[in-house]
């Protein structure tokens, strides 16, 4: 039974590794279709707000646990941090960039995953090898974009300017932060209500940013073919719902710079459906700084000695600390079972914990724990 469980969990994690990896590679092209008739920042809005009500609709139905407290607040950060920033950075990219040239300014998203991962007091520090990814991975998008910037009227052939650089890459910041943030806070227990909130709270800002750039007044839905329509379903129930949730399941279960190497793997989908199906040109210079960005992934990678996707399996040794604890508590034959809820010092560590670093206020309670 036991094994069946991991094998299940397993299954779950490749499951959602390909989710990732191969949906969110096909929206980029999708995107640059959808918003030839519907305005980007409202097909952004539209996109979240129709995934958050799918979700939420659902958690209602199954008996989902509602969220409470905190938890609503950092749920609809992250939404707000990942797809509100993110989605729409890439929304306004496409508009005006090749979809192929945006998904390798995404592909930054690991890089800034490890290095905003090593500031604070849970902060990791990055190997010599991690750093040396880190540096190729920038020599990467600096070989794509700069020849463009320093060429006379290379900005034309980028499509618009340093400024559609800079929102794709602050839309990954964002991405980045919010990724963490998500590893880190009190979240809704509920994976589909967290995801809901998420959408439903980046979706109302777009919305409200739709209403005040104009995509509302500029929006005429008899003129939406069925194509688009069809790619803006494909965006909400697979890139938004099935997407969204995958990605916030594996954060709970695998390190963020592991799973962030979807943004590794989603330029090499977008370029090829870009040229197969979009009729989009690959230069020798974008292939190249491709390769470059994929090596650099490769390299950190590797920076970390050992890297288990198995569930459950750690990456590093069990510290000393705990190695103590199961020493001393063997020699005191405190090797019984507990109470369910967990023994009262251990309720209450982590109940300090949660409310120091975090900001919850929670405390435990005899009979039943509120954590």
């Amino acid at each position: 039974m036991l094994d069946r469980a991991r094998a299940h969990r397993r299954l779950l994690i490749v499951s959602s590794f390909v989710c990732i990896w191969l949906v969110w590679g096909s929206t980029f092209l999708t995107i640059r279709h959808v918003i030839q008739t519907i305005p980007p920042v409202l097909m952004c809005s539209l996109r979240l707000l129709a995934g958050g009500a799918l979700l939420g609709l659902y958690g209602v139905v199954t008996g989902a646990l509602t969220p409470r407290g905190i938890e609503w607040r950092n749920a609809a950060l992250v939404g707000v941090l990942l797809p509100g920033m993110g989605n729409l950075s890439v929304a306004f990219g496409v508009a005006h960039m090749p979809s192929g040239l945006v998904s390798l300014l995404v592909g930054t998203i690991p890089l800034w995953i490890a290095l905003l991962g090593s500031f604070g007091p849970h902060g990791a520090r990055p190997t010599s090898r991690a750093l040396l990814g880190l540096v190729l991975g920038f020599i990467g998008i600096a070989w794509l974009f700069a020849p463009g910037f320093l060429a006379p009227g290379g900005a034309r052939e980028l499509g618009g300017g340093p400024l559609w650089v800079i929102i794709p890459v602050m839309g990954s910041l964002s991405w980045a932060w919010g990724s963490l943030f998500s590893r880190r806070a009190v979240m809704p227990t509920s994976g589909v209500m967290s995801t809901s909130v998420g959408l439903t709270a980046a979706g109302a800002i777009q919305f409200v940013v739709a209403w005040g750039v104009g995509d509302l007044a500029r929006w005429q839905p008899a003129a939406v073919p069925w194509t688009a329509w069809a790619g803006l379903a494909w965006l909400i129930v697979f890139g938004s719902v099935l997407g969204f949730g995958a990605y916030l399941y594996l954060l709970r279960r695998v390190a963020p710079t592991i799973v962030a190497t979807y943004a590794f793997v989603n330029p090499i989908v977008a370029m090829t459906l870009g040229w197969g199906v979009g009729g989009e040109r690959l230069s020798a210079r974008t292939l190249g700084a491709a390769a470059v960005v994929l090596a650099a992934d490769r390299l950190r990678a590797q920076g970390v000695e050992v890297i288990d996707l198995g569930v459950g399996e750690p990456d590093f040794p069990t510290p000393e600390h705990i190695k103590d604890a199961a020493r001393q508590a063997l020699a005191e034959n405190f090797t019984r079972y507990t109470a369910a809820a967990g023994i009262m010092p251990l309720r209450q560590a982590i109940c300090d914990y949660m409310n120091s670093n975090f900001g919850a206020d929670y405390a435990p309670k005899i009979g039943r724990a509120h954590v």
